[in-house]
This record gives structure tokens, C-alpha cells and sequence, in this order.
């Protein structure tokens, strides 16, 4: 079992797009027995991710993760980049599983959000990382977390582009509209549509840099077999369900454990448990287990495929999911390729190849493109009268891809299609 940890809520930023302001309770003093939390759910949790607030102003941070490494316990931290290089090297002599690095994309979208010259900050942050990682064994996974918001939605791909060469891992995933977020709400949105479709851009661009790691935050069977069928990879299609209390339980800065940071109504307080016992505290959320297992009423959930076998979040903590899903539903009932729909070059047109650059030239329109080895590589295989699934097959691509880039050429002639 997983716990998910804001071990406080001090942080040194007032992000644009917070949600985790909206837990703090200025009244409540945080609690400093931190050792109490862990020696709780040691037994049965194995992996801690700590977050806040920022992780790392905790004042015994590195006291906390050498005393869970002594148990056995896994930790990752995702943090705002901004602690000073003591703390890293001092954390960063342990057993860490994972660091994420929060990032906004570019600096000037970035320092908008979190606030001007953080995003350097940031970016020396995760260069120390990585030098402190280069001579450590076990290694410790070091990555970049994005959150796709209105201002970053056009700027993820060439921010993950940009940084793909430091063997990082991404991970990605969509707004949710609390705390700050809420109130910034006109600045930060995005549609469920353009969530979908930088989803699909990021698929695309994960086939094309297999080596990139990119981790799309969301687990719903309806969306993974979406993109399974418009690009032809290979998502795992499995049933989603809440994990709350049977994979995951949460601990909030002020001692109380809780089925998750959406629902603390129900809650474990340790400075008041006397018995400090979860085989008999658990007893406590048996209304939240029955409401976990009530059939969902909202009308994507009931005609959706897998109905049977997903079970979001009783709450609906981010009620963009149930759009999401109902967007992918009808892309995927929408979804159907010309395969036998053939293709080939507008003539006449010439292909230069020289020092890397392959550029096709068209004098009857009057045109010259620049294209990568990619591109090349489908225009010369319509170079014969061939179909999108023959084209597919020659240059080994999925024919979404294909069939995306030569709707391109279509628009100004150089490629012509012809439908049976």
C-alpha cells in the first residue's frame, strides 16, 4: 500500500494553479511527531510520497527518509525545484526512489505561474539532481512534472523535446480545478477537448522517441483504448478503481490519516488514537467502503463499455474525468481510417537529398518542403500508387500517424488521394 504524505503546508511559492492551499487550516498547528505517522503504518504501507506545500522545507526531512529507509520503506518526493543545494545533498544520499521536479514548460510561461526566476532555479535544481545521481547506486529516478494547464497546452511537446536528452522521466497530467486553480480559473482551463488532444500529441510523439519516458496520468480504460486504436500502441486496457484504502491511504500535516486528500471527513486523528492500530482503525471508513461500491449514476459512466469493470472516484474530485472519458468514447466510436485509400505524389517533383537535409520540390505548384527522414521516408513510399495500409507497412508507422501527415500534403496538392 501506498501513503500519500503533505508532511506541511509551508512552501515558499503561491503558485497560480495550487490545489493544495485549499487543505490548509490556519488555525491547526501542524504535527511535529512525524516518527508517530510512519511507525503507524509501517506493516502495511511499503512506498511514501511525500509532497506539501514544498516536501523539502520540512525541518527533519533527511532525519524522515533515513528513518523509513530503515524499515524498508520506499519514498519519492515531487518538489518546486526551489531547495538550496544542502538539502539535496543531503537527501539525495539516500535511497530515494523518485524526484520530480515541477515545471510549467518554458521559463516565461513558468515564471508565470510559480513566479519570476523560479523556473531557473528549477532547472539548476534537476541539473544538481542529475550530477548527484551520475555516481549513486542504487540510482534514483529523476523526472519532470507537468500539470497541462491553458498557458502550457501548446508548449509541452517542445519543453519535453528541449529536455529529452537528460534521461528523464515526464509525467504528465490535467488541471484540477481547486484551491488557486479555481480562482485562476479563467487563466488556467482547459477544455476536455484540447486535454485529449495534447494526450494524442504526446502518444504520436512517444512513438516517434520511444526511448523518451512519458507517463500519462490517466488510468481510464475508455481513454488508453482510444489511443490504442488511433495509433496502434499497446496501453494496457485494464479496469480502473479507486485505490482509496485497499492501495492507498493519505496523511495531511496535522496527524490525521484519511482515505485521500478529496475526502477527510472520516479520519484517523494519532495524537487522540490510543490504540494505533489500523486492523482496527480501518472499521472506522466502512461507510466510505460502501460508497465506493454504489454504482455510478452519471450517464458517461452508464453507457461506457467498461462500466463493469471501472470504478472512478465516489466523489468526483475532478469532474473533468467523466467528460474526458466521454470525449474519448466518441472519438473512438468515430474512429475509422481509409485503409484501402490510396495515395502518390503530385507530378512531377524532384527529392534532394544532401548533408541530412531532404527537401521535395514541386515546380508545376510552385513549392519546395523541408521534411525529416520521417516524411521522406512515407513520400517515397507513395512514390508507386499505394494505400494507407501499404504505406503504413513500408515505413513501419501506425497509419494514424501516416494517414495525419499525408491529410497534411493534401492541403496544398502535394500528395493526391484517391477513394475507391
Amino acid at each position: 500500500m501506498k501513503l500519500t504524505w503533505d508532511i506541511t503546508n509551508k512552501c515558499n511559492l503561491r503558485c497560480k494553479h495550487c490545489g493544495a492551499i485549499s487543505l490548509i487550516k490556519q488555525d491547526t498547528p501542524e504535527n511535529k511527531n512525524w516518527k508517530k505517522v510512519i511507525d503507524y503504518v509501517n506493516g502495511f504501507v511499503d512506498y511514501i510520497t511525500l509532497l506539501g506545500g514544498e516536501p523539502l522545507l520540512f525541518p527533519e526531512i533527511e532525519e524522515l527518509i533515513e528513518y523509513a529507509h530503515s524499515l524498508g520503506i520506499k519514498i519519492s518526493v515531487i518538489t518546486n525545484g526551489q531547495a538550496d543545494k544542502k538539502i539535496l545533498d543531503a537527501i539525495m544520499k539516500y535511497n530515494i526512489e523518485s524526484i520530480l521536479v515541477s515545471f510549467e514548460g518554458l521559463e516565461e510561461t513558468h515564471d508565470k505561474v510559480r513566479g519570476k526566476g523560479t523556473w531557473e532555479k528549477a532547472m539548476n535544481t534537476l541539473n544538481l539532481l542529475l550530477d548527484l545521481n551520475k555516481n549513486k547506486m542504487p540510482k534514483t529516478k529523476i523526472g519532470i512534472n507537468i500539470v497541462a494547464n491553458k498557458l502550457n497546452r501548446y508548449e509541452i511537446i517542445k519543453f519535453i523535446e528541449t529536455n529529452k536528452d537528460k534521461n528523464i522521466m515526464f509525467q504528465v497530467s490535467s488541471l484540477c480545478l481547486k484551491g488557486n486553480a479555481e480562482t485562476n480559473k479563467d487563466m488556467l482551463e482547459i477544455s476536455t477537448g484540447e486535454i485529449l488532444d495534447l494526450f494524442e500529441e504526446i502518444t504520436a510523439y512517444h512513438i516517434l522517441n520511444p526511448n523518451v519516458k512519458i507517463n500519462i496520468l490517466n488510468n481510464y480504460p475508455v481513454l488508453k483504448n482510444y489511443l490504442n486504436k488511433k495509433f496502434g500502441t499497446n496501453y494496457k486496457v485494464k479496469g480502473f478503481t479507486c485505490d482509496a484504502l485497499t492501495g492507498s491511504i493519505y496523511a495531511d500535516p496535522y496527524g490525521n490519516i484519511s482515505t485521500c486528500q478529496n475526502h477527510g471527513e472520516i479520519k484517523i486523528n494519532l495524537d487522540d488514537n490510543n490504540k494505533n492500530d489500523w486492523n482496527e482503525d480501518v472499521s472506522a471508513f466502512e461507510p466510505f467502503f460502501k460508497l465506493l461500491h454504489i454504482k455510478n449514476t452519471n450517464n458517461t459512466c452508464n453507457i461506457c463499455n467498461y462500466k463493469d469493470i471501472c470504478i472512478p472516484c465516489p466523489y468526483n474530485a475532478n469532474p473533468k474525468i467523466p467528460e474526458l472519458c466521454s470525449e474519448s468514447m466518441a472519438r473512438l466510436n468515430s474512429l475509422t481510417l481509409p485503409l484501402e485509400t490510396k495515395f502518390i505524389l503530385n507530378k512531377p517533383y524532384v527529392i534532394v537529398e544532401s548533408e541530412n537535409r531532404y527537401e521535395v520540390f514541386y515546380p508545376n505548384l510552385g513549392l519546395s518542403t523541408e521534411y525529416t527522414i520521417e516524411g521522406i521516408n512515407i513520400l517515397k513510399a507513395i512514390e508507386d500508387f499505394k494505400s494507407l495500409k501499404d504505406i503504413s507497412n513500408d515505413v513501419s508507422f501506425p497509419p494514424e500517424i501516416v494517414y495525419e501527415f499525408l491529410e497534411q500534403e493534401k492541403k496544398s496538392s502535394k500528395v493526391i488521394e484517391f477513394r475507391a
